[in-house]
């Protein structure tokens, strides 16, 4: 485990953002939200805000008065920044019920003798950065009720009269609850018996107060709020501040010359005082030997009621063992920014302080990170110069870095805080490293023995333990260059850590799991130079919302997440940065757990498409894809977007991407042309390239889809459809005629093929044929064609039949005889029967003979009914047959007809 892991957890325990005191009089005039806004006055040089009270805003409009025409009623009125040189004519009726008056920022140097008489109801008046060395008779003793006044920044003309002479007349405001004022040695002399807010110092503030005496706020018994920043203090007498019983806000910061020696004093005469905030920021040099908190720091800190305490820029690097014990029980916020806090036994102690709940017991913030803060000496030297006498510009720079290097400190505190930072790196890694592990692990299996860890008491031993103090809410270790590998822990229960800050660190490597962070709702790790997470690494972060993952590298882990494994159980996750961590893909399935996903910023990536699966995220308002390489996003996910655009108000950041104006993305401009404008941010930012390698502007889309919907309509499709069209036409048509002329067909191609194999064709003018008669006949009807038919007009008649079972040539085929058997007969003679009509074979050899019929002229027919045929579905060929040729009708076997009937059927044959 490494040493910077015992600073990053427990100097970085908590939160960012500093404490207010909500107990402040107003100290501006703000003009009310939701208010309705318009020109006003005769010159239009002003906006009025009208809601439930009137508000003029006059500001920067370079006046040199207050402008006419303004309506009546004002009670907010704001006239900073202007050139407004006296203030004669700010005592007419509109402002009878004027309550706040800000005119900072101007050119004033003497308030007129009854100057806002009518306005008896000013509360806060406003007149900093002005030219004011003078308050005229009367004019703030009669406004009872003015609370707030700021006149600080009025020395431009006369260092020496001011604030000494304003100060005695405001003195005369005797409700005043808020005073801001340019600190200097008269202020010694304030008395307010109901002042609660004075600000003696700040970064606006001309502040020069060398020494706080015992004497000097006596005068001030209701005071709460007291900012003595930036005044350069050098000195703190015993108990300045125990007569102060009811303050609860200090601030000391930014007086270097003043050290940390002087804490004893100042911290003494905070006993008896009602004070919750200190902010004793950067009361050490810039340019100094590292800090050590000693004892004697904090012992009478520990006896007052504390609950935000500000150390940050004091170099600070160690701390006395015995020291721990006086670390203030009650603090809730802890703000350790920019200073050099190394490992030593005192970590152990806090540890051990912790489990023990003596210590940090009601914490819930802590600030550790390096950040704001310039330590350039050229930086230094400007800011804390101000009151400095004119001194030439080498001896200045000497004399401020001596008396910084040096500052006069007692002889123990002296000899405390003489160690240099090499000395203090030493003195931490070496000398206390081998056991301090052992006194760590030692406490933290006291800690689990006791029963306050049963959350971790069954986790594997390759999992680290580390206890926490229960109301912590928040861990802010940002930019504290630490540079080591997340490894599994598990923090134990019950603790309350909801925000984790571990930005701009070198943390390269997040393995998991992390256990004990089922509170966890923001975790910020963005900045790392990460390359590598376990996939089960947020895992155990069920109730997680925001997670900022930005400027790592990260590419390769979310490419090869096909299945979102790494972020499958953040279902309640809102908000998702993913910004600038080299991503040129992301799978389809990467984020299928995110079905609560508010805000998804992909923003400085190498995207080349977006295609990931989105329906689940119903809750969807923003996506960020700027700076990216797109050239398309895929039809199902531009569907969902206009779906959600309509749902849920949602938008979406396109700016600097490789879109295309062509055919082949047609359908991306089309979206943009039908889209709502305000669902895209900066749409006339949006550029597309045309394939000529011209650009053009997607605010444009809609035109740009007209003019590539004509470029690149696509005619393949119609050319298909009509193709295919006219084929299955021409196909209907085609097997139409066929069907219609089959028969024909047949016969013309059989009749080619016959002629083609050398056969003769029949002379049928001298009626030269070979048979009489074919005789077509089914099988089923063979015995009657054998044994009658046969032996009546061969034996009996002496005519020749063709009888297809007797006279086939053997080897061809049947097409060939049937052709052959009717071109070679003088009449194709059919013995018409049920079974003749259920034959195909005599079917055909009947359509074979009409065909022969219709092309040569000659009467082929001759029918022979044998059995009676219903007529009702015959084919109609068939029925034409019934229809047009007069058919013989077989006689009863050996009736009276019989020989007749064979006599016609001959005579029939032979015609």
């Amino acid at each position: 485990m490494s040493d910077s892991f015992f600073i990053t957890l427990i100097c970085s325990l908590l939160a960012i953002g500093q404490c207010q005191y909500m107990d402040s009089p107003n100290m501006s005039c703000g003009i009310p939200k939701n208010s309705r806004k318009s020109r006003c006055g005769t010159n239009n040089a002003c906006w009025c805000f009208y809601s439930s009270i009137l508000a003029v805003d006059c500001s920067g409009s370079n006046l040199d008065k207050v402008p006419q025409g303004l309506p009546a009623k004002i009670a907010i009125f704001i006239l900073r920044n202007n050139s407004i040189n006296t203030t004669e004519n700010i005592s007419y009726d509109h402002f009878t019920i004027l309550t706040c008056l800000d005119l900072s920022s101007n050119k004033i140097g003497t308030i007129q003798d009854g100057s806002f008489n009518n306005s008896l109801y000013l509360r806060t008046l406003l007149l900093s950065e002005n030219n004011i060395t003078y308050f005229g008779k009367g004019v703030l003793s009669t406004h009872n009720k003015l609370e707030t006044l700021d006149v600080r920044r009025n020395s431009r003309k006369s260092k020496t009269s001011y604030p000494c002479k304003i100060q005695q007349e405001t003195q005369k405001a005797t409700n005043l609850q808020g005073l801001l004022i340019d600190g200097s040695p008269c202020t010694a002399n304030l008395s307010f018996s109901h002042l609660t807010s004075l600000i003696l110092g700040g970064d606006e503030t001309l502040c020069n107060i060398n020494t706080i005496r015992s004497s000097m706020f006596t005068q001030l018994p209701s005071l709460r709020k007291l900012q003595l920043r930036n005044c350069q203090i050098r000195r703190v007498e015993n108990g300045s501040f125990s007569n102060l019983k009811n303050l609860r806000f200090l601030d000391l910061s930014s007086n270097p010359y003043l050290t940390f020696s002087a804490m004893p004093n100042f911290t003494f005469g905070l006993i008896p005082t009602n004070i919750s905030f200190l902010n004793i920021s950067n009361l050490h040099t810039t340019f100094g030997n590292c800090t050590i908190l000693t004892a004697s720091d904090l012992e009478y800190l520990s006896k007052t009621n504390i609950e935000h305490l500000y150390l940050d820029s004091n170099r600070i690097s160690n701390m006395e063992i015995e020291a721990v014990r006086f670390i203030p029980r009650h603090l809730k916020t802890l703000s350790l920014v920019d200073n050099k806090l190394a490992l030593g036994h005192y970590v152990v102690q806090i540890f051990v302080n912790i489990v023990t709940k003596e210590l940090f017991s009601d914490l819930e913030t802590i600030w550790f990170s390096h950040r704001h803060k310039n330590h350039q000496f050229r930086f230094f030297y400007l800011v804390n110069d101000v009151f400095q006498r004119k001194l030439s510009h080498n001896a200045n720079i000497t004399k401020r870095a001596m008396l910084y290097s040096d500052p006069k400190r007692s002889s123990r505190t002296r000899f405390l805080r003489s160690i240099t930072d090499n000395n203090a790196r030493k003195l931490n890694n070496e000398s206390f490293k081998d056991d301090l592990l052992d006194d760590f692990t030692s406490s933290i299996d006291f800690h689990i023995r006791n029963g306050l860890c049963d959350n971790c008491r069954n986790v594997s031993n390759s999992i680290e333990k580390i206890p926490l103090p229960a109301a912590v809410r928040h861990v802010d270790a940002k930019d504290l260059k630490v540079r080591t590998t997340i490894r599994s822990y598990c923090f134990c229960q019950p603790n309350n850590i909801q925000i984790v800050n571990l930005s701009t660190n070198v943390l390269h490597t997040w393995n998991g799991p992390i256990l004990g962070l089922d509170k966890l709702k923001e975790l910020h790790l963005d900045d790392n130079s990460c390359s590598e997470i376990a996939l089960n690494a947020f895992h155990n972060m069920a109730n997680l919302e925001i997670l900022n993952i930005a400027q790592n590298y990260l590419g390769y882990v979310f490419t090869n997440d096909n299945e979102g494994i790494l972020l499958s159980r953040l279902e309640k996750l809102k908000y998702l940065d993913l910004s600038s961590n080299k991503i040129k893909q992301l799978p389809t399935g990467v984020f299928i757990g995110l079905v609560g996903l508010e805000q998804l910023l992909l923003r400085d990536n190498n995207l080349k498409s977006v295609s990931f699966e989105a329906n689940h995220m119903q809750h969807l308002k923003f996506i960020d894809l700027t700076l990216n390489m797109i050239k398309t996003i895929s039809p199902d996910t531009l569907t969902l977007f206009t779906k959600v655009i309509v749902a849920n108000n949602f938008s979406i950041a396109l700016k600097n991407n490789s879109f295309s104006c062509t055919c082949k993305y047609v359908y991306l401009v089309k979206w943009f042309s039908e889209t709502r404008v305000t669902a895209f941010q900066e749409l006339n930012q949006y550029k597309c390239t045309f394939d000529n390698g011209s650009k053009g502007y997607l605010s444009n889309a809609h035109q740009i889809y007209k003019t590539l919907n004509k470029q690149c309509a696509n005619y393949l499709p119609l050319i298909v459809s009509t193709s295919i069209s006219l084929f299955i036409i021409l196909v209907i048509i085609t097997c139409s005629f066929v069907y219609r002329f089959r028969w024909d067909l047949r016969y013309i191609y059989y009749s080619a093929k016959y002629r083609f194999k050398g056969y003769a064709s029949v002379n049928h003018e001298s009626g030269d044929y070979e048979f009489d008669a074919f005789v077509s006949y089914a099988e089923k009807d063979a015995v009657f064609v054998h044994q009658r038919l046969a032996p009546e007009l061969e034996s009996n008649r002496g005519l020749r039949l063709l009888v297809h079972d007797r006279d086939f040539l053997a080897g061809n085929m049947v097409n060939e005889n049937i052709i052959h058997a009717i071109t070679s007969s003088r009449k194709t003679l059919i013995i018409m029967s049920p079974n003749f009509l259920a034959s195909s074979w005599c079917v055909y050899e009947m359509n074979m003979a009409r065909m022969e019929t219709i092309k040569t002229g000659r009467d082929v027919l001759c029918v022979v009914l044998k059995e009676n045929v219903q007529t009702n579905g015959l084919p109609l060929e068939i029925l034409d047959v019934f229809r047009e040729r007069t058919y013989l009708e077989l006689p009863v076997e050996g009736g009276d007809l019989e020989d007749q009937f064979w006599d016609r059927l001959a005579d029939a044959v032979c015609q």
